[in-house]
């Protein structure tokens, strides 16, 4: 493969996609790996311009951290991807939106050959029900093999 997509829309430093070793022998059969980061939209509710304001403030402070902290994840996986291939080349991409049709373009332009999406299982909800979720939306638009790695956050505690 030449190029792999790998998608994620949530930060968790306990869990590196090469902990998994079918997911890591299958990334390191690519030639480019692209790392794309989905960053969540603020939603503000509030009529009172002054309100509105000050949660702008106080949202952009925190998008600033959220960015960066983002980027440092998305760095300590390119560094532990090049541990184990230092030949694969691995390319970095933030985001701003949780919309679908953002990520298809973008695997659209990379002309990706393969999607891993690694996102936390979530519960059915009634919203999920009436809209595909994104792995589904991927493999109808663009025709792609699309696998699903789940973040599991339980950790099994030791028996002694």
């Amino acid at each position: 493969m030449n190029t792999i997509a790998v998608v994620l829309n949530s930060i968790d430093y306990r869990k590196k996609i090469t902990d998994d070793a079918a997911t890591c022998a299958f990334l390191c059969s690519a030639k480019h790996i692209v790392l794309i980061f989905m960053e969540k939209n603020s939603i503000f509710l509030f009529n009172d311009p002054r309100v509105v304001l000050e949660s702008e403030k106080l949202v952009s402070t925190e998008k600033r951290l959220q960015r960066k902290a983002a980027t440092e994840y998305l760095h300590m996986i390119e560094n532990s991807i090049k541990r184990i291939n230092l030949e694969i080349e691995v390319s970095k991409l933030v985001i701003c939106g949780d919309e679908k049709y953002k990520v298809r373009k973008c695997l659209e332009c990379l002309g990706a050959e393969a999607v891993v999406l690694i996102s936390e299982p979530r519960g059915k909800h009634l919203y999920e029900y009436l809209i595909s979720p994104l792995e589904d939306y991927i493999f109808e638009m663009l025709q792609i093999p699309v696998i699903k790695v789940p973040i599991h956050t339980n950790s099994v505690p030791k028996q002694s």
